[in-house]
C-alpha cells in the first residue's frame, strides 16, 4: 500500500526527470550519450510498465497467505471447541455414574478427564 500510495509516484518523477534529462543531452550538438545511457533508460522504462503487476501479483499471494493462514487457525479452533464440547460431556456422563462400586472407575475417569482439560489448556494458550 505505501508503495502504491507514495512510493511508485515517487518513482515515477524520478523516471520523468531522467527522460527530461535524456532529452536535452539528445538535443545537445556534442556526442555526450553513450550506448549505456540507452541501456539504462531501457531498464527504467521496463520497470516503469511492469511494476504495477508485480505488486499486484504480490499482493494477491499474500491475500492468499493471508486467507490460508487465517482458514488453518479457524480449523485448529475448531477442532479445540469440539474437544472441549467432548470433554464436557463426558463429565455429565458422571451425574448417571452414582454408586459405591464405580466410585474407583469414576476416579479414573477423573483422572484422565484433568489430564485431558490441562492439556485443553495449554492448546488455549497456545491459540492465544
Amino acid at each position: 500500500e505505501l508503495f502504491k500510495s507514495q512510493q511508485g509516484d515517487e518513482q515515477l518523477v524520478e523516471y520523468a526527470d531522467i527522460r527530461a534529462w535524456q532529452e536535452i543531452l539528445f538535443t545537445c550538438e556534442s556526442q555526450v550519450v553513450e550506448e549505456r545511457d540507452f541501456v539504462a533508460m531501457r531498464a527504467s522504462a521496463v520497470w516503469v510498465q511492469t511494476i504495477d503487476g508485480i505488486v499486484n501479483k504480490r499482493e494477491e499471494v499474500l491475500k492468499q497467505e493471508r486467507t490460508a493462514l487465517e482458514n488453518a487457525f479457524v480449523k485448529r479452533r475448531t477442532d479445540f471447541a469440539e474437544n472441549l464440547d467432548s470433554l464436557m460431556k463426558m463429565v455429565t456422563k458422571f451425574k448417571d455414574l452414582g454408586s459405591m462400586r464405580q466410585l474407583d472407575d469414576n476416579c479414573e475417569r477423573i483422572a484422565v478427564l484433568k489430564d485431558k482439560f490441562e492439556q485443553a489448556r495449554h492448546k488455549a494458550e497456545q491459540l492465544n
